[in-house]
């Protein structure tokens, strides 16, 4: 969050800059017509112009002049003793960075009585204003979705009941148990048969026997 904001105030204070030095002017001394001379209304010229900060001034002047930057009094006085600076070589850019009052004359001794001097008022820039940053906010984490209830347990598909055996599967049935039934009277006629057969003899000795004791002969 501290690394966002430090960020867009840096771009906010590069965008200033750009500002700025897109509406600084550059001011050739004297105009278009004139120059750093004695034939030109210096303040005359500057006069009409409104110097901004970070406009710049060009003084043009040949070998015999130069340029010297003094203080209020030494302006008024033309004395150029203890100058805030000096400027020789014929091609002389003065960077205006802050508003205020600057005054220039010529070093060259009674040019500035002649009217070779300069005053130039300097104004401050207007900073457009630039759009309000919008406050860096944290990013917010998701809801938290609600818990999830378990899901009930499917329902027990009931088992299908018995089916009904066909009237033909019945009848088969029946007919099995009929066939067995006949199988076992057979056995049994047959060993009834058996038993008959191997007991019959003895069974007419004791029959005669009997018979013999009930009648007396």
């Amino acid at each position: 969050m501290a690394a966002a904001a430090l960020r867009a105030l840096a771009l906010l204070a590069t965008a200033t800059l750009l500002i700025q030095s897109a509406r600084s002017a550059s001011f050739k001394v004297g105009g278009s017509t004139g120059g750093w001379d004695l034939n030109t209304n210096l303040n005359g010229w500057a006069s009409a112009q409104t110097f901004t900060s970070g406009d710049t001034l060009t003084f043009n002047y040949d070998s015999m002049h130069s340029v010297v930057e003094v203080t209020k009094p030494n302006y008024d006085a033309c004395q150029i003793n203890n100058p805030i600076g000096t400027f020789t070589g014929g091609n002389t850019v003065i960077t205006l960075k802050s508003p205020g009052k600057r005054y220039f004359t010529c070093g060259t001794a009674g040019h500035c009585s002649s009217g070779m001097k300069l005053e130039i008022d300097t104004v401050a820039a207007a900073v457009a204003t630039p759009p309000p940053v919008a406050p860096v906010t944290p990013s917010t984490p998701p809801p938290t979705p609600p818990p999830q209830r378990p899901k009930p347990p499917p329902a027990k598909t009931p088992s299908p009941p018995p089916k009904a055996q066909s009237p033909e599967a019945s009848r088969a049935f029946a007919r099995s148990l009929l066939v067995l039934h006949l199988r076992h009277l057979h056995q049994a006629r047959h060993l009834h048969w058996h038993l008959l057969r191997h007991r019959w003899p003895r069974l007419r000795f004791v029959a005669a026997a009997l018979g013999t004791a009930t009648f007396g002969g």
